[in-house]
Formats: structure tokens, C-alpha cells, sequence
């Protein structure tokens, strides 16, 4: 999943985050970037449309789904965090609650 991702690849996480807020992440086509987030939007909108998840913004859906893993993984952002799979359950579903009917 994409929590185990990010906290066993860490590094490359944390960059790709500071690139993304940098000036220089508008030399990068935004579409070619949202290529590779198409299957979450994709099952995104299907949820909506079977009302499963809430008819919000997209990125409103994202903020609450990405976010929470953003932080969780920033040992400077969460210093009392541990990694555990209870701790993940119970991120996922404060997440899942956030976002579903």
C-alpha cells in the first residue's frame, strides 16, 4: 500500500514533496504528472458515482486521503508516531471516514 511505500522509501518521498512545492516543479507538464495519478481519480469518481464516497472536489477527496500519510511519514511532523499496522488501520480509517456516505 502506499503508506508501507512511503515509509520504506522515505527519502525519495520527502524529495519528490520539496520538488513539488519548488519553483521548479512548473518546468514539469502537470498533465504528464496527472497521468500517473489517473487510476486513483478514476476510482475516485466511480465511488462517487456509486455513492459510495462524497460528490466533493476532487481535491478536497485527495487532501483527505494523501495528507494524513504526508504527516504521518514527516518524523519532524509527528514525533510521537509510530509506525505500526494499528496505527496505519487506524489512519486509513479516520481517512475512509472522512471521505465516505
Amino acid at each position: 500500500n502506499s503508506f508501507n511505500y512511503v515509509t520504506q522509501h522515505r527519502d525519495l518521498f520527502h524529495f519528490s514533496e520539496q520538488f513539488a512545492h519548488s519553483p521548479y516543479s512548473e518546468l514539469v507538464s502537470k498533465s504528464e504528472v496527472n497521468h500517473y495519478f489517473d487510476p486513483l481519480f478514476k476510482v475516485l469518481q466511480r465511488g462517487i458515482e456509486q455513492k459510495i464516497i462524497k460528490n466533493v472536489n476532487m481535491d478536497i477527496l485527495i487532501a483527505f486521503i494523501y495528507f494524513p500519510m504526508i504527516v504521518l511519514s514527516n518524523a519532524r511532523l509527528s514525533e510521537n508516531f509510530s509506525i505500526t499496522e494499528e496505527n496505519i488501520d487506524t489512519a486509513f480509517t479516520l481517512a475512509w471516514d472522512a471521505i465516505k456516505l
